[in-house]
C-alpha cells in the first residue's frame, strides 16, 4: 500500500511538472552532457509545423562550434538534432549547446527561440 502511494505521489509530481511542456503549446529545450547526448529541440504533441532546428555544439571553453547540426525544413510534431554519444568521454570532457529555432509562418523563416545550455536541465516550457 505505501508503495503504491508513493508511486502515486510520484506520477502525480512528473505529470504536473510536465503538464505544459508541449502539450498546450510549443516548447523548445536543448541540453548538454545529457548521459552522453547533446540536443536541442522543438515540439508540440498533436500538432504539425514546419520547423528548423539547428544545434551549435562547443567543447567547453571554445570559442567556435566543434560543429553544427541541423534538421533541414521539416513539417512535423517534432523536430529533434543531436548527437547521442558525444558528451561521453573517459577526459570528462564538457560540453555547451546552442539551439537555434526556426518558424515558418506564411513560409517564410523566422527565428522564434535561441536556447544556450551546459547542462542536462529542461527549462523552456517544462517548468513554466
Amino acid at each position: 500500500m505505501k508503495q503504491t502511494l508513493k508511486l502515486g505521489i510520484l506520477a502525480a509530481t512528473l505529470t504536473t511538472g510536465v503538464a505544459h511542456a508541449g502539450l498546450w503549446g510549443v516548447t523548445a529545450h536543448s541540453r548538454a552532457n545529457c548521459v552522453g547526448f547533446n540536443e536541442s529541440v522543438t515540439w508540440q504533441a498533436g500538432a504539425s509545423y514546419t520547423w528548423r532546428v539547428e544545434s551549435h555544439h562547443f567543447p567547453e571553453g571554445h570559442p567556435y562550434p566543434a560543429h553544427i547540426l541541423n534538421t533541414g525544413t521539416v513539417t512535423t510534431w517534432r523536430a529533434w538534432v543531436g548527437h547521442i554519444t558525444e558528451a561521453y568521454s573517459t577526459r570528462g570532457d564538457k560540453w555547451w549547446v546552442n539551439g537555434f529555432h526556426f518558424f515558418y509562418p506564411n513560409g517564410r523563416e523566422r527565428l522564434d527561440v535561441m536556447t544556450s545550455v551546459g547542462d542536462c536541465d529542461i527549462y523552456d516550457g517544462w517548468w513554466d
